[in-house]
């Protein structure tokens, strides 16, 4: 019996839904002849779109109810209550694979440009991986292992990007140095996002048998995990059994190894977009807009 015929195929097939208009138009797309960075945008286009997803799915996880439990302690000798994380709900994994799905196209987009400013170049047969260099000592080398033979305009545009990562205050945490860190680290073991405190703790206690002395002196850390730390509140003691009751909002973030991960997907997005696929071919391919990747369609190419 062929798929064709088979009763339950044919009811799965009817009944699916038709695909929107804008599925089909995406379907339907071809990169264009001549235009050689095309899929280097839509590689980009698809990374936002990840980054979206992620969005998305940690704001449904912390609309669901409080996502940690605070413990509060007292100690006695600093006159001080210890606010802690007492447990702490797990991070969907959508949210960490989405993270994973962002910056594996990120990178790609990156490499489909090298993968053209190779080709294009004096040693056109050799491999192509985008460079990633946080020491400008470094780069010459890199460049000659990792794209060999590009063209000085190409040489120019890639020595541009890092200069933006060289005159960060800590080039191993410029943006492309942590996605490049991160990406490669996905290679072999999932990522695992965290809840975080972006922002500091806005507290509105209620005391008993002590009154505030001073404003919360917060950790430096701000991953909720439990047993962490999150701050300590000076009291001034006026009776025998001080307490505290912690009472406020609590707007926590993704966070990866202390960087915020929605921060990061925004800065390595406008770093690739400003300093790499703008300087290479302005113009995106239609299907950019199809994708919802946060880009205005030009008035005069609209339809």
């Amino acid at each position: 019996m062929t798929a064709s015929h088979h009763p339950d195929r044919r009811r799965a097939v009817s009944g699916r839904p038709r695909a929107s208009r804008q599925a089909r138009r995406l379907a339907s797309f071809r990169i264009v002849a001549g235009r050689p960075f095309d899929s280097a945008w839509l590689k980009f286009g698809w990374a936002v779109q990840h980054g979206q997803r992620l969005a998305k799915s940690y704001a449904g996880f912390t609309s669901r109810g409080p996502i940690f439990q605070e413990q509060v302690t007292f100690d006695a000798a600093a006159s001080e209550f210890v606010l802690s994380v007492a447990s702490v709900e797990p991070t969907p994994p959508t949210v960490s694979l989405a993270l994973a799905d962002a910056l594996g196209c990120f990178r790609q987009s990156l490499d489909h440009v090298a993968a053209v400013m190779v080709k294009r170049g004096s040693d056109p047969k050799a491999k192509s991986y985008f460079a990633i260099v946080e020491h400008q000592k470094q780069f010459a080398d890199e460049m000659s292992r990792k794209m060999s033979g590009v063209g000085s305009d190409d040489w120019k545009i890639v020595e541009q990007l890092h200069e933006h990562i060289w005159e960060a205050s800590e080039p191993t945490h410029a943006d492309l140095v942590v996605m490049r860190m991160l990406n490669n680290r996905d290679k072999h073991r999932a990522l695992q996002v965290v809840s975080a405190l972006p922002h500091s703790l806005e507290l509105n206690s209620s005391y008993v048998d002590c009154t505030a002395a001073g404003p919360p002196k917060e950790a430096g850390s701000r991953e909720l995990v439990a047993g962490r730390p999150l701050a300590r509140i000076p009291v001034t003691v006026t009776g025998p059994n001080p307490s505290m009751k912690p009472e406020g909002t609590v707007h926590a973030k993704p966070s990866i190894d202390g960087f915020m991960v929605e921060d990061l997907i925004n800065s390595v997005a406008q770093t690739i977009l400003r300093l790499v696929l703008n300087e290479v071919q302005p113009d995106p391919p239609d299907a950019i807009y199809l994708l919802g990747a946060g880009l205005e369609r030009p008035p005069e190419s609209a339809n």
